[in-house]
């Protein structure tokens, strides 16, 4: 082994190492949420680093690698039923844009796709009454992320020369190494951007997140290229924005990350580039321009993208790399519309503890999906879990990242405010010493909007 590959080796073990904000595994591991964190970056993670990446072979090798990830999304969604689950707004127009990619399911005799990334997407459009919890949901990524990186580790380990090899085309990294015989292009590379952005989000303190940016900026520039690279570097930047503003409620800092980002992928997508510009993306982007005019307003369906022709003009065709691009083409402005109402409605009506968090992911998203197409509804790409964990974080009632809780949600809203009003209000804090409501467990009151306040029932997690 070479002093590159001990560097990055020693660059992923730090990483491995750096202490979280969230609860034990033995305790989350049975939840709903730590199931689907797990199947959105554990499993989903492993197949990526490995290679199975490509939609070559068709939706059956796509079924096989995400099929963790679609198992976990119909658990879930059953789970949420079976417990008294609502639709709310965002949910609802999230399913709206999949009412136009159905009619042309049914057309094309195309109903596998569209199927899987519903599946996938069940638990961001039928959720609990209360809201999701975010301990469980931390805790499933966190070991999520440290299994990824462990198995990352063991390659480097055992096949030093194939995991970090020698340049190839524009996945040439700042030092000259990328990925090798089990790469995958940019796509393993944006999978740790994404990541990056959750270590400094759940990290101890200012030295544990700084160390998480050093190390994943080391492993995302060896196993890609720029559009991982800019993806980091815009993820990062969210996710330490909220850190520094996160004490201030009127900070508006995180929601100018996300605007930028959006205004990136915008921008990068429309601009006249010359056709060979970014390793011939702006082809496929005039292309799609073209194709859009042809159809605007409810696209070709989810599939269109990939089905068509190979040709000396379109020569990727797996997707469109682009985010703007790739609604428009899938869905039309119709759908594109219905996902960014959506996504704003979600961020809006979030609890205040987890609306900036949910900012900084959808900001992430965003960065990943300029160069590449990172999640999208209707097809699986990259990191399909990407947008469910949106969804999941922007519905769930707490946040405590900040700090280890040792209080955790198990019952009913016993006071005058309902499942709704609880799941949008913060402010818990526990009663008198003892003034227990079951055996092992406290009263916890929460002042509502109109000066009152309401109660839950609380266990203890000690």
């Amino acid at each position: 082994m070479n002093l590159t590959n001990i560097v990055f080796l020693g660059a992923a073990i730090t990483w491995i190492a750096l202490p979280m904000n969230v609860n034990h595994t033995s305790v989350m591991w049975k939840k709903p949420e730590y199931v689907m964190a797990f199947a959105m970056f554990g499993f989903s993670g492993i197949a990526m680093f490995l290679g199975i990446t490509s939609s070559v072979g068709g939706d059956a090798l796509l079924l096989i690698r995400f099929s963790p990830l679609i198992a976990a999304g119909i658990f879930v969604t059953i789970v949420n039923l079976a417990n008294g689950a609502i639709v709310r707004p965002p949910g609802l127009l999230l399913f709206g844009v999949f009412v136009p990619m159905g009619a042309f399911a049914i057309v094309e005799h195309s109903f596998v796709m569209p199927l899987m990334s519903l599946a996938i997407l069940g638990p961001a459009i039928v959720v609990p009454r209360l809201g999701y919890s975010t301990e469980p949901l931390y805790t499933g990524l966190r070991d999520a992320v440290r299994v990824t990186l462990i198995v990352l580790s063991l390659y480097i380990m055992i096949l030093p020369g194939q995991v970090i090899g020698p340049c190839r085309g524009d996945k040439c990294s700042i030092w000259g190494l990328s990925i090798g015989a089990f790469g995958s292009g940019n796509a393993f590379g944006v999978y740790l951007a994404f990541v990056a952005g959750i270590s400094i989000i759940l990290a101890r303190n200012a030295i544990t997140a700084a160390l998480s940016t050093i190390a994943s900026a080391a492993l995302v520039d060896a196993t890609s290229g720029r559009s991982a690279m800019i993806a980091w570097a815009v993820t990062v930047l969210a996710a330490h924005t909220w850190r520094l503003t996160r004490s201030s409620k009127k900070s508006h800092a995180v929601k100018v990350t996300g605007i930028g980002a959006a205004a990136l992928v915008t921008v990068v997508g429309t601009y006249p580039w010359r056709p060979d510009d970014f390793t011939g993306r702006a082809n496929l982007w005039i292309v799609a321009k073209e194709q859009f005019l042809s159809s605007p307003l409810f696209g070709y369906g989810p599939s269109f993208w990939v089905r068509q022709e190979r040709t000396s003009y379109v020569d990727s065709n797996y997707a469109t790399h682009n985010l703007l691009w790739e609604l428009l083409i899938s869905s039309g402005f119709v759908g594109t519309a219905l996902l960014t109402m959506s996504v704003l409605w979600l961020i809006r009506s979030s609890h205040p503890e987890v609306q900036g968090l949910t900012v900084v992911l959808t900001t992430a998203w965003l960065a990943s999906s300029t160069l590449e197409v990172t999640a999208a509804p209707g097809r699986l790409y990259l990191l399909p879990g990407v947008l469910l964990l949106i969804f999941v974080q922007g519905q769930s009632r707490t946040h405590k990242t900040g700090g280890s809780s040792d209080f955790h949600e198990s019952g009913a809203l016993i006071s005058r405010a309902d499942a709704e009003s609880w799941s949008m209000l913060g402010g818990w804090a526990p009663t008198r010493p003892g003034s227990g409501a079951f055996k092992g467990g406290e009263l916890l009151t929460r002042k509502l909007g109109d000066g009152s306040r309401g109660c839950g029932v609380f266990r203890v997690f000690r």
